[in-house]
């Protein structure tokens, strides 16, 4: 059995396909789109996803959150980096670090809600924001503008590669966990 990552772009997994098919995890588009509670914490953002979306699709389902977090301003926007960057754009986002520092965390968080609990998995990568790169993807400035401290080939998304292989070590019992839970309720 297939477990799915429910994601709304699932562009962003795109450099990731082959590792996504050896851990026998497909991409979905959830309709309607799962809501985002807004919340300065990741795992409480992304809990409430995965209920969600285990709800909507009847199964456990993984759900994923990413963002940008500020060295100026601890934890921000975080899991509201998409809402913010939407409000002010790149220019407010530049306007933000200003005399401020440019160094930043990009995380990503994978969770799922499975047995009826939570469980979730976690990447981050340190870098520094560089307004001077061009924008070739709106819908994903920050891919463009995010320079990691450590050497990586441009684009390379680090944080989320960092959180599929946390992921990675538990993708088997993940599945048991999963398979085990549609047959017991199948039973019931």
């Amino acid at each position: 059995a297939m477990l799915t990552l429910a994601t709304a772009n699932p562009a962003k997994y795109a450099p990731f396909s082959s590792l996504l098919q050896r851990l026998r995890i497909k991409l979905e588009t959830p309709d309607p789109p799962l809501p985002e509670i807004q919340s300065f914490e990741f795992a409480e953002a992304l809990r409430a996803k995965a209920r969600a979306a285990a709800g909507q699709f009847g199964r456990a389902v993984l759900v994923d959150d990413a963002g940008l977090a500020l060295e100026a301003y601890p934890g921000f926007p975080g899991p509201l980096t998409a809402a913010v960057l939407q409000g002010i754009g790149v220019v407010g986002l530049q306007r933000l670090v200003s005399g401020a520092s440019p160094a930043a965390t990009m995380d990503c968080h994978i969770g799922c809600w499975v047995n009826e609990e939570f469980r979730s998995w976690a990447g981050a990568v340190a870098g520094h924001l560089d307004f001077s790169r061009p924008v070739r993807n709106s819908r994903m400035p920050l891919s463009d503008l995010f320079v990691p401290d450590e050497p990586v080939a441009q684009g390379r998304l680090v944080h989320r590669e960092r959180a599929l292989a946390a992921l990675e070590k538990d993708a088997f019992a993940l599945h048991l966990d999963a398979v085990q839970r549609r047959s017991n309720s199948a039973a019931a």
